[in-house]
């Protein structure tokens, strides 16, 4: 940060046509001359003032009041002017992951495409949404600013917009007739290790030595376990931990957001109990650099496809299921939508609508469903299983279930699934004595168990190593 004279700078998401979080305090930071005084004006009623600190920085918070717009943002001190015009009040929510959360509404041709998406773009004509998309910049130390613009909803824009993070905007302005806007941070084929800081992970098994291993990555950025450089190359794999946190998250965590949805899961397909406490531990990072331990936090789970023959995606699916016993933490279930030859599924519609249907009963007190049948409880007697569900209203099951029951011998045979009651009966005769049960357990499979919204359930294990059974649900 400067210490000596300097003209007035203003962080880039807060500049022409950006939106303010409604109805609370927003932060708006930047750099300049130490001792000048800055003024901030929203509009014609809301002004405040503040020092630069001694290290050239500054920030101050400023009432918003309700949703609106468009208002001029004027920020000035005695070396430049800044009218940012465009401003709108509304909600705010961060939209990150990796390439399911940044693919574009356009497509990516032979690596994806989106159903019906030049109807879609043709009709994206929303000005009151509007989508700030993060630079790709990885970082061995905490960046304080991002790169990027404000950008309006129009169908020339909207086909470069990410696709799950369009449509769940759409759906929230469709429901609240407020401005909508979204930060979208994404990068492809990343771990989830490199979006949470590096120091947290130590706890997490496999991240004991992590930051000697950081260490040695920064003397040797060619050879090392971890590199950075090749964080705009989407080819390859994006796992060095904390380094798109660094670049990508951090320097957003000023602005004042509403919350947060997720989409990423996929390259940590070949461990997923590390990712339940990868994910847990990025949840609780994110809070704290927000500093709001209650942002709500919803995970878009990651779909059904046919992974190589080492990766056990149902566990990641677990783990993000498993991640809704984390306060105001939601699982938006994507089990019906999966594709068996492509990673990116098409039905992002599904994607960024089922975020939004979580955000609108959670967060805006709409009376949506929201939730697939959630697994909460089993009894297990007399040669079968009795398993018991939440959001269970018109429970159906199509097809041939994907039910499965073993013994304590922990060997799984296909079980008969009968809806009895809100609940689901499972035997086999080739299991005489069942103690567990799971459904859909497959890197690849097909959704069979939904409620009467057609909302999909997760796949789910009945007995999960490392965690009591009394807290699976």
């Amino acid at each position: 940060m400067p210490s000596v004279s300097q003209t007035l700078s203003v962080t880039n998401l807060i500049k022409q046509n950006a939106v303010l979080q409604r109805n609370t305090n927003v932060n708006i930071w930047g750099e300049g001359t130490p001792g000048n005084l800055v003024t901030i004006t929203l509009g014609n009623e809301n002004s405040v003032t503040t020092k630069i600190s001694d290290k050239g920085s500054w920030s101050v918070k400023i009432p918003t009041g309700d949703a609106g717009g468009p208002y001029t943002l004027n920020i000035k001190d005695k070396t430049k002017t800044y009218n940012f015009g465009g401003i709108l009040l509304g909600e705010v929510w961060l939209c990150s992951g990796q390439s399911n959360m940044g693919m574009p509404m356009k497509g990516w041709g032979a690596g994806g495409t989106i159903v019906n998406a030049s109807q879609e773009i043709s009709a994206a004509n929303f000005p009151k949404i509007r989508v700030f998309r993060v630079a790709k910049k990885a970082s061995y130390l905490q960046e304080n600013e991002v790169f990027g613009k404000w950008v309006i909803c129009n169908p020339d824009n909207a086909k470069h917009f990410s696709a799950t993070a369009y449509f769940f905007a759409r759906e929230l302005y469709k429901k609240l007739n407020v401005p909508i806007g979204v930060i979208v941070a994404a990068r492809g084929n990343s771990k989830g290790e490199a979006w949470t800081s590096s120091n947290s992970l130590t706890a997490i098994n496999g991240f004991e030595n992590v930051m000697a291993d950081l260490e040695i990555a920064k003397q040797t950025p060619n050879t090392g376990k971890y590199k950075i450089d090749h964080i705009n190359n989407g080819q390859q794999g994006f796992n060095t931990p904390g380094a798109i946190y660094n670049g990508m998250i951090y320097p957003v965590t000023p602005y004042t957001i509403k919350g947060v949805t997720w989409y990423q899961g996929e390259n940590n397909s070949g461990d997923g109990i590390q990712y339940r406490d990868i994910l847990r531990n990025l949840i609780t990072e994110w809070r704290t650099a927000f500093k709001n331990v209650n942002m709500p936090f919803y995970i878009a789970q990651i779909t059904p496809y046919e992974y190589n023959v080492n990766a056990k995606s149902q566990e990641v699916r677990e783990a993000q299921f498993l991640a809704q016993n984390i306060p105001d933490v939601g699982t938006a279930v994507l089990l019906d939508t999966g594709e068996r030859k492509q990673i990116h599924p098409s039905k992002k519609q599904e994607a960024g609508m089922r975020l939004a249907f979580w955000a609108l009963a959670k967060q805006y007190n709409q009376n949506v469903a929201y939730s697939g049948p959630t697994y909460i409880s089993s009894e297990f007697e007399s040669g079968k299983g009795i398993l018991k569900f939440s959001h269970n209203k018109g429970l159906k099951i199509t097809g041939d279930g994907n039910f499965e029951i073993a013994g304590e011998n922990g060997d799984f045979k296909k079980a008969n699934a009968v809806v009895k009651n809100g609940t689901i009966e499972l035997t086999s005769s080739t299991v005489p004595n069942p103690t567990q049960a799971r459904y859909a357990w497959f890197n690849w499979v097909e959704a069979t168990l939904f409620n009467g919204d057609n909302l999909p359930a997760s796949s789910f294990r009945t007995t999960v190593p490392g965690i009591p059974k009394s807290t699976i649900k």
